[in-house]
């Protein structure tokens, strides 16, 4: 009966973070819209000119 209940716990708590990050990763009502690419792009160059050593990967499909 203890490992049952052990379980049973431990299936409750899996369930309990799942919720946790479905809800969390929804935006709330009212958030500002995404920004845009182009004001990325233009943050990223500024952040990696200053810099003497940066690797830079690009996934197709990641954006």
């Amino acid at each position: 009966m203890k490992i049952k209940e052990t379980i049973t716990r431990w299936g409750f708590g899996v369930l309990a973070l799942l919720l946790v990050n479905v809800v969390s990763g929804q935006p709330a009502p009212g958030d500002p819209p995404d920004i845009k690419q182009e004001a990325r792009n233009t943050a990223a160059v500024e952040k990696l000119d200053g810099l003497k050593q940066a690797v830079l990967i690009y996934v197709k499909g990641m954006t």
